[in-house]
């Protein structure tokens, strides 16, 4: 045998015997120390109640960034500053027993090239055999988010775009959304002079009183409430437990704010689509996500800017689109679960295919199961114009209702707006 030959038999030799004694100190290390590995929405559910629940003892380096985000307790959007957890391990010291806990790396990290914790839901935890009860603390971590979703202000908006959009590089094609709500904390993520409740979109407590509602908006307001009340009822007959709306009429009559003014009220969480930006895969995949935090509702709006019929309209411009099937499964087919109420807007109820929903008599539509009830939102009425101008400007005039009597809701109150500032600068 040649001497190279020799050489190669010998690190051969030498890797499986190596390999052989990392297992059994392996095995004799699962003896005395137990590690596990928690993925996906566990993994953040344990880490919150580890830095909620736990003293965790933080060494060596911080890293620390910030984000514009909507704070409560200041009623704005402001820069927050939070903390990763590094990529070496932590000490928690929960009811009296130490656990380390890692977030692991992007990258291997074995040269140091990386040190912050990946965007992947990876948690790892290490402790001594007996001090680690992994079933009581994933139940404790359960409960715990559960207490918070059944008390805490459950009320955010999250809107998710696909890879076109210029800010899909922060998550590498994946759907985006907003930074933070506080219910998407990531694990060994925590704000330096916030608690978690404290981020998220603003929560009127009336959010109604802005509003002047035609007899159709109030039609279906009252339809949602409905649905939101009568989970069980839906339950015992066999119905699945989920509602669409389609509001339609001219720009600027309150669709959205109607939307946003029923999840305000229910403390509901809001996932607004961008339709034009999905193609199926990200559609799916921000769907099937989003029933994660059921109820909530999912919002689309300006459906006819994507789809004309059941064509989309950027087909011509993109190879990887939504399709009219991929909308349709998800609204009507077997990925919705109970909990969800869909709202889509439109200018131009007639470009929407009788397949999703299409205008009949009265409220009703060609397809209930995907969208179950239509309300037209019109040009103000008399009455609500009185109601918008009064409630900004104090009072309203005859003159005031004749010269607003063509206007949008949106156009009535910038009118308002503009005599009560008036008013003031006169003063």
């Amino acid at each position: 045998m040649t001497p190279d030959l020799t050489l190669f038999a010998g690190l051969a030799a030498l890797t499986a015997v190596w390999s052989q004694i990392r297992g059994c100190l392996d095995r004799v290390r699962a003896l005395f120390i137990t590690r596990v590995t928690l993925h996906g929405e566990i993994a953040n559910l344990v880490a919150n109640h580890l830095y909620e629940h736990g003293r965790v003892l933080n060494w060596g380096d911080r890293y620390i960034r910030s984000s514009s985000t909507w704070v409560r307790p200041l009623d704005r959007v402001a820069e927050v500053a939070y903390e990763h957890a590094p990529m070496q391990p932590l000490l928690v010291w929960l009811h009296g027993k130490p656990i380390m806990f890692q977030c692991p790396s992007e990258k291997d990290g074995s040269n140091g090239s990386s040190f912050l914790p990946s965007n992947t839901t990876v948690l790892i935890l290490t402790s001594l055999r007996g001090f680690l009860d992994v079933n009581a603390l994933t139940q404790a971590a359960l409960d715990a988010a559960h207490v918070k979703q059944s008390t805490g202000h459950r009320y955010f908006v999250r809107r998710i775009s696909g890879k076109r959009d210029r800010t899909t590089s922060l998550q590498g094609g994946s759907p985006v959304s907003q930074p933070f709500s506080e219910s998407e904390i990531k694990p060994g993520l925590r704000f330096l002079h916030w608690q978690s409740a404290d981020i998220g979109s603003p929560l009127p407590s009336q959010p109604f009183n802005s509003l002047a509602l035609c007899p159709q908006g109030t039609a279906a307001r009252d339809d949602f409430q409905r649905w939101l009340s009568l989970k069980k009822w839906y339950q015992q007959r066999g119905i699945p437990w989920r509602r669409g709306h389609l509001y339609y009429g001219p720009p600027g009559t309150g669709k959205t704010s109607l939307a946003r003014a029923l999840a305000q009220q229910a403390d509901m969480p809001v996932f607004a689509y961008d339709l034009s930006t999905l193609d199926n895969e990200q559609f799916s995949e921000a769907w099937q996500n989003m029933q994660e935090h059921t109820p909530c509702m999912a919002l689309i709006e300006d459906i006819d800017g994507t789809f004309q019929g059941r064509s989309n309209v950027r087909s011509g411009e993109h190879r990887d689109v939504l399709t009219f099937d991929c909308l349709l499964n998800a609204l009507g087919g077997i990925q919705t679960c109970d909990g969800v109420f869909i709202i889509i807007t439109t200018n131009v109820p007639d470009t929407i295919d009788d397949a999703l929903g299409g205008l009949a008599a009265g409220t009703g539509t060609t397809r209930p199961g995907r969208i179950d009830a239509a309300y037209c939102l019109e040009l103000p009425a008399a009455h609500q114009r009185t109601e918008i101008i009064t409630r900004i400007c104090g009072q309203v005039t005859v003159q005031d209702l004749e010269s607003t009597t063509e206007m949008t809701a949106a156009q009535v109150t910038e009118y308002a707006i503009l005599q009560a500032l008036a008013q003031t600068w006169r003063h």
